[in-house]
């Protein structure tokens, strides 16, 4: 059995909320939510193993770029416990960078298990 839409949209929007907050306290909750303990990310230039390494990226990746925000700039898709995205962060002055494509996987639970986010190379 898979998670149901409604917990993955759920655990997909907080994952993305994750990404903007910068009050420390607020981001361990929110992460609670949304990540297992264990949950892990795939990418092109990084790996996060555990709900505290991710805890400790957006953080530092907040304190570095407190205004900059990240995106969606796609629909949220759903499948059978499975989420896709499009998404790009946003700087104060409009201008965007860091284009992506997450996948990820959400547990009977849930909490996402797993995401791989594809970086496109830009020439």
């Amino acid at each position: 059995m898979s998670a149901s839409d409604e917990q993955v949209r759920h655990a997909a929007e907080l994952y993305v909320a994750a990404w903007n907050e910068n009050d420390p306290d607020a981001l361990k909750e929110i992460l609670s939510l949304c990540w297992h303990a264990d949950g892990v990310i795939r990418s092109n230039f990084e790996s996060i193993d555990g709900r505290a390494a991710l805890y400790d990226r957006i953080k530092h990746f907040r304190s570095e770029r407190p205004g900059d925000r990240p995106k969606l700039n796609s629909a949220l898709d759903i499948h059978n416990g499975w989420f896709c995205f499009q998404a790009h962060v946003e700087r104060p002055d409009g201008s965007r960078y860091s284009p992506a494509v997450d996948i990820g996987e959400v547990g009977d639970d849930g909490l996402i298990r797993r995401i791989t986010t594809f970086h496109p190379h830009i020439a």
